[in-house]
């Protein structure tokens, strides 16, 4: 075999052909004759072809063919991320490289949020953000070619907020109402630190049927204001108490107004415990007394009284009085229990007094005379099945107590006997002289002592 020519061929990473050495023999040894050089795109297509000879000494260029690849898909130009103001609207142009000559693209888009509206009419874009809205959204445009191929890109809308905007409006804590803080996000055009500028945040209530200004104060870029500001009324169990207010904002670029929100202020601070209570004894029944309250909001005093000293027993019912005193005209001799609290008008109530007891006037009722006979109204007055019936005695002497129905018929005979003065009482039971019960309906209690002669109605529900 007699050696005359070679060829050595080289290759890429991805088995792509990049190198061919052509080499004769002499006789003696290989000797350089050409060689080519290949390159490629990412595709792995031949992008240009290098043809090389040999001289003796170097390698000259001697031809080059470049290769351009024509793709089938079509492809859609990246957009940049598009800022705007709220309450605007935005128009972009879209572009499309397309593989064929005279193809005309077909361009749709779509957002991630229904607070931005868009919509393309061939080639244009028109985005249109919902009234008042700010934020971020992001926008899809897709583009489809005669051949069946698209291509997507996506950006991100940024709409600033020019208008500041309310995030709460809360009570103000631990106080007697009449105020709340107004929170809110400064206007995108509020970027400015403290300076000589004069951009400043207002804060309006509707009162009735106009905005009054309640509260001002200077624009600092600040992430977010909180203004204090005045109520006209508390919420109570009456009123609701709801108020609306608006922000203003006055920068250097305009004038710009928060969509209203509303709060209410409530009285959180329940009144003081009434002190000096005082028990006594008088004519007309078991007066109890105590200071006057000196809350400003002062509504009313609800008096307790029970049968036990806890106050779990609720046969008598809570009374209420704007007096600081209440006569119990149904006092019944024995042990009663009272205390007394403070109601003001957003429909707080303080604490309890302390309890007092009528065992403070055990001596002393025994001890009392009354100056005159007195016959009182039973309690409870209509009653089921007992009742009790008081009367006053100035001296000692005969006493005749008596039911009669409304026929003048007796029922029964609740005392005959001779009693020492004083304050009495006597219970009924509903039953005749033989203890049995009595029909519902209205009777007649009478007492005679001495010359002394008195009678009063009561009814007996069943």
């Amino acid at each position: 075999w007699v050696n005359i020519s070679q060829n050595t061929y080289t290759y890429d990473d991805n088995n792509n052909r990049n190198g061919r050495l052509n080499q004769d023999w002499d006789g003696t040894q290989w000797v350089n004759d050409w060689q080519y050089t290949y390159t490629y795109n990412a595709n792995n297509n031949q992008t240009s072809q290098l043809r090389q000879d040999w001289d003796g000494t170097q390698w000259v260029n001697s031809s080059q063919t470049i290769y351009t690849w024509l793709s089938e898909m079509i492809v859609i130009n990246n957009i940049p991320d598009q800022e705007m103001f709220e309450d605007n609207s935005l128009v972009l142009i879209l572009f499309a490289q397309s593989p064929f000559e005279g193809s005309t693209p077909g361009f749709s888009a779509s957002s991630d949020t229904s607070a931005v509206s868009v919509n393309v009419t061939v080639d244009t874009l028109h985005i249109v953000p919902a009234a008042n809205w700010g934020g971020t959204a992001l926008i899809t445009v897709i583009v489809d070619a005669d051949n069946g191929t698209s291509d997507t890109t996506s950006f991100n809308l940024i709409v600033h907020k020019v208008d500041p905007v309310i995030t709460y409006i809360e009570d103000v804590p631990e106080d007697q109402g009449g105020w709340v803080y107004v929170g809110f996000l400064p206007s995108y055009h509020d970027s400015d630190t403290i300076s000589s500028r004069s951009e400043m945040y207002s804060v309006e209530r509707f009162d009735d049927d106009q905005w009054v200004n309640v509260a001002s104060g200077v624009a600092y870029d600040e992430y977010e204001y909180v203004f204090l500001c005045p109520t006209t009324k508390d919420s109570t169990s009456l009123q609701n108490g709801v108020i609306a207010y608006r922000v203003i904002a006055s920068m250097d670029e305009g004038i710009y107004l928060s969509l209203p929100d509303s709060g209410y202020s409530v009285d959180n601070i329940a009144p003081s415990v009434p002190t000096g209570l005082v028990l006594s004894m008088t004519d007309d029944g078991l007066m109890i007394s105590w200071d006057e309250s000196s809350e400003a909001d002062f509504q009313y005093y609800m008096v307790q009284k029970s049968a036990d000293s806890l106050f779990e027993t609720d046969q008598y019912g809570d009374i209420t009085t704007a007096e600081s005193y209440y006569l119990d005209i149904d006092y019944q001799y024995g042990i009663v229990y009272y205390r007394v609290s403070v109601f003001d008008y957003a429909g707080n109530e303080g604490d309890y007094s302390n309890v007092l007891s009528t065992s403070i006037l055990g001596a002393e009722a025994e001890n009392l005379i009354p100056d005159e006979f007195a016959l009182r109204q039973n309690y409870p007055n209509p009653f089921n099945p007992v009742t009790t019936l008081r009367y006053d005695l100035p001296e000692n002497g005969l006493v005749n107590i008596t039911i009669y129905d409304m026929l003048g018929r007796e029922v029964k005979t609740l005392i005959n006997q001779t009693q020492d003065a004083g304050y009495k009482s006597v219970i009924w039971n509903a039953t005749n002289d033989y203890g049995k019960p009595v029909s519902a309906g209205i009777y007649l209690y009478q007492i005679q002592a001495g010359e002394y002669i008195s009678t009063k109605k009561m009814v007996l529900l069943k």
